[in-house]
């Protein structure tokens, strides 16, 4: 089974089955941007898994989520860390 793990305000996850979930967990967040992992493997414990990076969401202040890739420039790992250090 696939989990996504996102990253949330102030160092917290949240793990789910579902990327839509994902929209639910945004929902009380402040605008920003927010890493997710795709988790794979077969082992119950999350420990034990591999992670991949799946992409990012975009919480605009108007509360919209935008989803993009890990392929894209706005999820680069050099961008994202300026975005989140800043």
């Amino acid at each position: 089974m696939l989990f996504y793990k996102v990253g949330l305000h102030g160092g917290a996850a949240a793990l789910t089955g579902k990327v839509d979930n994902i929209r639910t967990f945004l929902a009380w967040e402040p605008a920003g941007r927010y890493s997710i992992d795709a988790l794979t493997g077969q082992s119950r414990w999350f420990g034990s898994r591999s992670a991949r990076r799946w992409g990012c969401a975009i919480k605009h202040e108007d509360g919209r989520i935008e989803f993009l890739p890990a392929e894209a420039d706005e999820c680069s790992p050099v961008r994202f860390a300026a975005q989140t250090v800043a």
